[in-house]
């Protein structure tokens, strides 16, 4: 069975807040910009995942690899100053 629908979720206003696939869902804040970024591979967290302050600057970036915290996950302040910095390896 191939699995490829898509999923689009609306707020009472009209706007769009999250879009969903079997390999990927972007979140939205109201004002259009994007909240979370996911990726999946079989179900498994897969890739990049990122969260993003209201204002746009990126706020958490995660990496995985079937589903298993992979390489560098970073954190940085609303400012865009770089917070905190974790290494893992597989």
């Amino acid at each position: 069975v191939k699995k490829d629908s898509t999923w689009i979720t609306y707020d009472n206003a009209g706007k769009k807040t999250k879009i969903e696939t079997y390999k990927t869902i972007f979140k939205y804040f109201s004002n259009g910009l994007v909240q979370q970024e996911k990726s999946f591979v079989n179900g498994k967290k897969h890739g990049r995942w990122m969260w993003y302050y209201e204002n746009g600057q990126e706020k958490f970036q995660e990496n995985y690899m079937h589903g298993l915290p992979n390489e560098q996950w970073k954190s940085w302040y609303e400012n865009g100053e770089l917070k905190e910095i974790i290494n893992y390896k597989n």
